[in-house]
């Protein structure tokens, strides 16, 4: 279940209710997990994990073939990167998250219900943000826990949408965000209404 618990022969929740599987719709397999609607199977650490995209952990099996059940928000596969599909499609799927990830960093929009619009530059490895780009050229300054790109509890967390990223001439969009290289020496971080949040110089200046 969503809230991470888990139940055995329940008849009327059975795959085969409806004897045709139907068109394919959000239903994909990449590298490292499989989708199916609003869940994943994901690879994390050697363990394969069973989790809801609104951050609940139904079921972690180990690789020493034990198992250790939900609900948890721990091996949370939704923190996984996207990757190319192998099979299945995209097709039908709704909401995913608007970042980039960088190892164990994120560029990620954040703060769905916020007045304004946030960039922020964060950390998995003890939930630390560094930096937060605002939607009227300033920024805030590190470090602090809030607006978190691996925060999946809503709120100041990481935001989702429909858009997806996109690469350009130098360029990267993550939903109304853009880092571009501008001048030869210049790399910008800019809002779609054309407030410049941060300017890195070639000389190592800001």
């Amino acid at each position: 279940r969503s809230d991470g618990t888990v139940h055995g022969n329940v008849k009327e929740w059975s795959g085969y209710i409806n004897e045709d599987l139907g068109e394919p719709t959000c239903a994909y397999l990449t590298s490292s997990f499989l989708q199916l609607g609003d869940w994943r199977f994901g690879e994390m650490g050697g363990h394969l994990v069973v989790t809801h995209k609104d951050g609940q952990t139904a079921m972690i099996y180990r690789h020493d073939g034990t198992i250790h059940s939900g609900p948890r928000t721990d091996y949370n596969a939704w923190t996984l990167v996207d990757g190319e599909v192998l099979a299945g499609t995209k097709e039908g799927c709704e909401k995913s998250g608007d970042f980039l990830q960088i190892g164990d960093w994120r560029l990620a929009r954040a703060c769905e219900t916020c007045p304004s619009s946030h960039l922020s530059i964060s950390s998995q490895a003890q939930g630390m943000t560094s930096q937060i780009f605002r939607d009227d050229g300033t920024y805030l300054q590190g470090p602090r826990t809030d607006y978190n790109g691996f925060d999946l509890t809503g709120g100041q967390g990481l935001a989702f949408s429909s858009h997806p990223i996109v690469f350009g001439f130098w360029a990267v969009q993550i939903r109304d965000w853009r880092i571009r290289q501008v001048r030869f020496d210049l790399l910008s971080v800019t809002n779609e209404n054309g407030n410049v949040s941060r300017i890195y110089r070639s000389d190592g200046t800001v």
